[in-house]
Formats: structure tokens, sequence, C-alpha cells
């Protein structure tokens, strides 16, 4: 067996990766940026591996003293099944282990914020599934209850939203779940304040940055990963500050941005009750 070379990235930071599916069939509507093929993920695992990196689970972010050159850290948004039924044996191959956020409403079900879309029916894990998740030795967190933009919505709305999600998936898990990420990655200082106070030692959101040792553990910076990377390509991201597609995520975390996509949600008519 050939020796893992030592990971070389910069110093300060900390790698998460961000992915939603991995499957065959491609994304046609919202996912079609975020869905990886079942080979490029083994790829990806493969060129990590042989790089010497390990796996963490999120919610371990909580307790970096300091960064470590080896250690990376894989999340999953969406908790689609794809994740038990490639991801988990994916991981068990390389001895590695991942997070994965699911929306509690929809626990079984196909993703409904995506029912007007191609995407739409694409189904998620039911609970045997994210008790295995667990049993494997993978992290099950919360993505919120209904997968609602949470930037958008009422002080009253995040509250249920970070509260109910966790209630719903420690009691059905039988586990206390203490990592969160944000749908659609959007936040505010008052939804980081609400999921703080909703018990959550950790909450992810996107940026395309790696995460700054001593970073917000509230705001923790990912870099998206999608279909067409390469391992190569995959490791040359997690030993620099910025991400290939980062300047497009960024344009949709500007103020600017966040008022269209309000606009947007009220002529959508976007029930929150």
């Amino acid at each position: 067996m050939r020796q893992a070379s030592k990971p070389a990235g910069p110093a300060g930071v900390v790698p998460v990766l961000m992915y939603h599916d991995v499957s065959s069939r491609r994304g046609v509507g919202p996912l079609q940026p975020y869905v990886v093929h079942p080979a490029e993920f083994d790829e990806h695992l493969a060129a990590m591996a042989d790089a010497g990196y390990r796996t963490a689970a999120a919610t371990s972010l909580a307790r970096i003293a300091s960064p470590s050159e080896s250690t990376v850290y894989l999340t999953f948004d969406d908790a689609y099944q794809s994740f038990h039924t490639t991801v988990l044996p994916a991981l068990a191959v390389y001895g590695m282990r991942a997070t994965v956020f699911a929306p509690s409403a929809f626990i079984g079900e196909s993703a409904q914020w995506m029912r007007d879309s191609p995407d739409g029916d694409r189904r998620l894990m039911g609970w045997s599934e994210l008790q295995e998740v667990v049993a494997a030795g993978s992290e099950v967190g919360s993505h919120g209850h209904r997968h609602l933009p949470l930037d958008l919505v009422s002080a009253a709305t995040v509250r249920k939203e970070v509260y109910q999600s966790r209630q719903v998936l420690s009691d059905g898990l039988g586990r206390d779940v203490t990592s969160f990420a944000y749908p659609h990655g959007h936040n505010t200082a008052a939804v980081r304040r609400a999921a703080r106070q909703a018990g959550y030692e950790v909450a992810c959101a996107i940026f395309g940055d790696l995460q700054p040792l001593g970073g917000d553990l509230f705001a923790v910076r990912r870099v998206p990963v999608g279909p067409g990377l390469t391992g190569v390509e995959l490791l040359a991201l997690l030993r620099r500050r910025r991400s290939a597609v980062d300047l497009g995520l960024r344009a949709l975390a500007r103020p600017g941005w966040r008022a269209v996509r309000r606009v947007g949600a009220r002529t959508r008519g976007m029930r929150e009750a």
C-alpha cells in the first residue's frame, strides 16, 4: 500500500466541503450545479485519501484548538437517499465519515421545497436510513424544518424552524443533534443568534472560502463541490484560500441580492405558516 503524502494546505484555515446529491441522474433544476456523479465522488475520496487527509464530523469544529493539515470536513445538504445508497458505502471503503443535514419536515419524502422544478421528486432518507448513517459513524445534523430561506422569513418562523427541527431529529434519532446548516446557505445575525439559542454548537453557511481558525462557528464557511471537478482540482481547492466558484456565491450573499430574492419570494407567494 502506498504511503500517503502529508497534505499541504494554507495555515490557519479549516477545509469544509459542501456536497448535495451524489447520483448518476444529473440536476436539471436548482440542483444542476450540485449533483456529483458517483465516479467523481469516488475520485474525490481517493484523491483525499492518497493525499493523507482524514475526515471528521462537523460538530467537532467546535472543539478545534489548532488546525490539522490532515483533516477535511465533508458535509451533505438535504439528506438525499443517495447518501445512504452511494455515499455511505464509498465512505466505508476509505474509512471516512461525513455530516448530512436533514430538513426534518421531509424525512422519507421528496424534496418538496423544489416541487415546482424537475429536481423536486428526488427522495430523502427515511428514519431507518438516518439511523444507519449514525450507526456507521457519520453525523446527522439539521437543515431546518421545512427548508425555508431563513433570512427572508419572520423572526417567529426562524425560531420555529431551528427549534422544531432540532427537536424532531433528536427525538427520531434518539441522540442530541447539535449541528445545523442554513437552508440555501443564507443567514443573518438574527438567524445565527437563533441557531445558537436553539442549542446548536455549529452552523454551516457557504461563502466559498476555507473556514478560518477561530472564525464564527455559526457562519462556518464551506466550499461547494459540483459536477466535473476532478480529484486533482479538489485537492487544489483544499490548498488555497478561495474556490473557483467563490465569485458567484459571494454575489448571492450581498445585501442587494438579498433584496432581489426577497421580492422574488413575495412574488411567488411564499407562505410561512
